[in-house]
């Protein structure tokens, strides 16, 4: 009885892991993400853009700063025919002042693509 517990358990996970691979949320390439404008005004960084990847919505995103001041961001779309490609977001923090560039990453740590912020 134990080990048929053990089997469902093992094939929800399973379940889930696929279904969110699939229809999960997705960090994007940067070579799919366009950037329409990036201002920064007063400590908080605007930024906006789209992706051409047809079937993609966008779901939102993560950020760092490093001791360089470097601003690195990951955008994160899924997979859906409802919603919108484009987006616009505002990044807020007292470590934005001395930014001047930033960079969008992908999956992996080599997948990177440098942009210029205006003031």
């Amino acid at each position: 009885m134990k080990d048929n517990k053990n089997i469902i358990v093992l094939v929800l996970i399973v379940g889930v892991w696929m279904y969110l691979a699939i229809f999960g949320t997705q960090t994007i390439s940067p070579a799919e993400v366009t950037i329409t404008s990036a201002k920064l005004e007063d400590n908080i960084l605007t930024i906006s853009g789209n992706t051409e990847k047809p079937g993609y919505t966008y779901q939102g995103y993560e950020y760092s700063i490093d001791a360089e001041n470097k601003l690195y961001i990951k955008v994160h779309y899924a997979k859906s025919d409802e919603g919108t490609s484009e987006f616009t977001e505002s990044i807020e923090s007292n470590k934005l002042d001395k930014v001047t560039n930033f960079y969008v990453r992908g999956q992996k740590y080599s997948d990177i693509v440098e942009f210029e912020v205006s003031k």
